[in-house]
């Protein structure tokens, strides 16, 4: 188990509001796509991709540094805080800040056009 419970929860309920908000206001309706996958699913992984990466680039420079580090270069928080210099304790508040951010962002976000 991971040794950040929280993280992974904040995450997940990132994902799930996404999800219901995407469900409530899409107009497009669940058809088959071309490939038998739902065109509304392809539609979501693209406004999602696009909506993720403005979400990221708002992050201030540092934590945006952390982030990255941690959650698409896969470190550590050890390897992180070797990394930039700092504590654990930082980048886990660092990471902690940012999850919460792009909860915020990417809730808002919803709805808008990518």
């Amino acid at each position: 188990m991971s040794r950040f419970p929280f993280l992974a929860l904040l995450r997940q309920r990132l994902y799930d509001l996404l999800r219901h908000e995407r469900d409530e206001a899409s107009p497009i309706p669940a058809q088959p796509g071309i490939d038998g996958e739902p065109a509304r699913d392809k539609l979501d992984q693209r406004i999602d991709a696009t909506a993720y990466r403005r979400a990221v680039v708002s992050l201030p420079p540092g934590r945006r540094e952390i982030f990255e580090l941690h959650q698409i270069d896969g470190l550590s928080f050890v390897e992180v805080a070797e990394r930039t210099g700092t504590s654990v304790a930082h980048v886990e508040l660092e990471i902690a800040a940012a999850l919460t951010h792009l909860t915020t962002r990417l809730h808002g976000d919803v709805g808008r056009p990518a």
